[in-house]
């Protein structure tokens, strides 16, 4: 039978690797300091960060073209809608070119589709509306990379947010690409 010394030195003992294991899993979470403008980017902020990650380019870029919708919601077969940005200023990657054709993967339910019907969500996808998109490139083509938080609304927060999330190489632009500061 233990007595309450030894318990306590055992407890005490364990107590720097306890410690260890919870900074290193500090290390994998999303980090704490990231303050989107909507509560529930907050919330689902590791599968923003997964996005994130994966993105091969992060941009800025307003909306000046919708493709047509597609006739039905991604599932057995991707359904994409295409849409043209202007880009603003690239966050993580590069591109070289003012313009980019995105194609959107169209989800029933996600964020960003039309509550009426297959398609992106009208009002998100406005003409002018200014997003922040992160894709993947494929043949020549560049891809979206999650339905509902690859592509979020834009604000100086969000996109300071989203950076928090990323690797610490990444830095955010003080002029965008049109002239204009931050």
């Amino acid at each position: 039978m233990r007595t309450h010394a030894a318990r306590r030195r055992a407890l005490l003992a364990g107590l720097p690797l306890l410690v260890a294991l919870a900074v290193a899993a500090g290390a994998w979470l999303p980090s704490a300091s990231a303050a989107f403008d909507d509560p529930s980017l907050d919330a689902n902020a590791a599968r923003v960060q997964a996005a994130a990650r994966r993105a091969m380019v992060i941009f800025v870029g307003s909306v000046t073209a919708i493709g047509p919708a597609p006739l039905f919601w991604s599932g057995f077969a991707r359904a994409d809608q295409s849409v043209t940005y202007a880009v603003d200023h690239v966050v993580k990657g590069s591109l070289t070119a003012p313009t980019i054709v995105v194609r959107h993967m169209v989800v029933g339910g996600s964020r960003n589709a039309d509550t009426l019907g297959p398609g992106l969500s009208p009002s998100r996808f406005a003409g002018g509306q200014k997003l922040i998109v992160g894709v993947s490139e494929r043949g020549g083509r560049y891809f979206d990379l999650d339905e509902s938080y690859g592509t979020l609304p834009y604000s100086a927060a969000n996109e300071r947010a989203l950076v928090a999330l990323m690797p610490s190489q990444v830095e955010v632009p003080v002029a965008s690409r049109n002239g204009g500061s931050r």
